[in-house]
């Protein structure tokens, strides 16, 4: 939704003041894997805010957020609790279940 983006974007913007590499997905066209399943996008689109970062390029948020693998999916609420998290690589219709495992959706 717009208002979603409008969110996504602002976080995007104060992650980025911090210092923190991150992009959204709707920003590049090269995502691959899970990310580019239609249903997994839909499922993301509705409920998430999706940030991505490349573990090199932000080592203070890697370590903050306790990443020792990629990939790694962490799941935070408006307030930044973590609800979840998802490691290693999976198939869409896996990686689905766990967001919404994660979500209780």
């Amino acid at each position: 939704t717009a208002a979603q983006a409008e969110r996504e974007q602002r976080l995007i913007k104060r992650l980025r003041e911090l210092g923190f590499d991150v992009f959204s997905p709707r920003e590049s066209s090269n995502i691959t894997g899970s990310f580019a399943d239609p249903a997994v996008q839909k499922e993301i689109n509705d409920n998430y805010i999706i940030l991505i970062t490349e573990t090199s390029e932000s080592p203070e948020l890697t370590s903050q957020l306790n990443i020792y693998g990629t990939p790694t999916t962490v799941v935070l609420d408006e307030d930044g609790n973590e609800l979840g998290r998802i490691e290693g690589y999976e198939t869409p219709e896996e990686y689905l279940a766990h967001l919404k495992e994660i979500s209780g959706n």
